[in-house]
């Protein structure tokens, strides 16, 4: 039994896995505890904990979303390591410009999700 520190539970070593805070008795993210824990139990003792959340589209999500354009370009220039196809790039740059509100900001993402998983499942993705 570990007397010397409560915070850690017995044999989790000194990395101090599966502590909780002290102070508030909440549990903390710790890659050391099983995957099942962190996205079932963890997770919602953590939401249960956390007031509720929203993200402004506009303030935090539209400025980074809108950033795709010139990560897409750079992604794609001539005589660099040219990670995407300029079809690809005409992809992203298309999609961006067409999102003009949160609910098509969803749409899209749901639509580049499927998009990519179709190219992967048709081994166009090099690695």
């Amino acid at each position: 039994m570990n007397q010397g520190n409560p915070s850690r539970s017995p044999g989790r070593g000194r990395s101090g896995r599966g502590r909780e805070d002290a102070t508030a008795g909440r549990a903390y993210f710790d890659p050391g505890r099983p995957k099942a824990e962190l996205v079932d139990e963890l997770a919602e003792k953590q939401a249960d904990e956390l007031p509720q959340a929203r993200q402004d589209y506009h303030s935090q999500i539209e400025p980074q979303f809108k950033m795709l354009r010139s990560k897409a370009y750079y992604a794609s220039r001539p005589g660099g390591q040219q990670q995407i196809s300029p079809q690809f790039r005409n992809f992203i740059e298309n999609a961006v410009k067409r999102v003009g509100d949160e609910k098509d900001f969803r749409l899209f993402v749901a639509h580049f999700e499927a998009v990519v998983g179709f190219l992967y499942g048709k081994r166009k993705v090099r690695r």
